[in-house]
């Protein structure tokens, strides 16, 4: 099994949800996808790369570019909220569907009920009478 590392911000766990899934679905080989988390890296002495935040955003200080997932987070999210809604009307369909079988049977049977209650009818009235 291959073990893949990707960053992780507290701030970002919905970028970090998506890309651990998506590599999960399309790897061709098995992985475990384990978290870095870059404060933790820093409190370590290990990673050193500065950022400042800037009109609510977190950019880059060496590149002087905007960090990507945080411009991607928002993004992130509202692909998320539409997965689970995707999700929830999986489910509302599934449901609808089982409730319209089970009330397919019952009206089936009714009319099955109803169909021998006919031919009963039918055969006392089409008896000879004496």
């Amino acid at each position: 099994m291959i073990r893949v590392f990707i960053g992780w911000d507290p701030d970002e766990i919905c970028a970090w949800n998506v890309a651990a899934e998506s590599l999960r679905v399309h790897a061709s080989v098995p992985i475990n996808v384990k978290r870095i988390a870059s404060a933790e890296l820093r409190a370590r002495g290990i990673y050193q790369r500065p950022t400042s935040m800037r009109d609510g955003h977190r950019w880059d200080d060496i590149s002087g570019a905007p960090m990507t997932t945080e411009q991607m987070t928002e993004e992130l999210k509202l692909l998320e909220v539409r997965r689970q809604l995707a999700a929830k009307d999986k489910l509302l369909l599934e449901n609808n569907l089982k409730v319209a079988n089970e009330e397919f049977q019952r009206l089936d049977a009714i009319c099955g009920f109803l169909r021998a209650k006919l031919e009963q009818s039918k055969t006392q009235t089409d008896a000879p009478k004496e």
